[in-house]
């Protein structure tokens, strides 16, 4: 069983850390949008998460840039912000944007998922998401509305 003192930074600051972001992401039919949102993500309480943070946190090899050891250490910080741009850029990569806007819902549930599955190997996990928005870059839409009438008059022109 892993025991950590009481006094221990480490015990003092478990709370949420909210990240924002903002991700420019491109669609399989080379379209961009803009997706914005809220994770707030905190250590696992059990064993095994609560060492892996720990271990993540404290590498000897790098030490971290912080006086206490918590979520806002640079390291840990970096490693959220990559693991939230990879997923959604990945997923969306998979989709068109007609498949991303139609169901939005359930392109923020597969990205949840696969940040949860990613953060979960370093001891850590998402509380709460909320605040998901799409933006529509103007130049990028007037093509994808172009393009997508064009599709729709050229098998009647035929």
């Amino acid at each position: 069983m892993f025991k950590v003192d009481s006094r221990s930074p480490l015990m003092t600051d478990m709370s949420d850390v909210e990240y924002t972001f903002s991700v420019q992401l491109r669609s399989s039919d080379k379209l961009h949008t803009i997706v914005s949102g809220l994770l707030a993500i905190c250590p696992r309480k059990d064993d095994r998460g609560f060492s892996k943070y720990a271990s993540l946190v404290s590498d000897r090899r790098r030490p971290c840039k912080c006086t206490l050891v918590h979520l806002r250490c640079s390291r840990v910080e970096k490693l959220v912000r990559d693991v939230i741009k990879r997923e959604i850029c990945l997923v969306a990569a998979l989709k068109t944007m007609e498949e991303i806007n139609k169901g939005s819902g359930k392109f923020i549930h597969q990205v949840l998922s696969k940040i949860e599955l990613e953060l979960y190997k370093y001891g850590l996990i998402v509380n709460n998401a909320s605040c998901f928005r799409f933006k529509e870059l103007p130049w990028y839409s007037v093509r994808y509305r172009w393009r997508r009438a064009l599709k729709l008059l050229i098998p009647k022109l035929r």
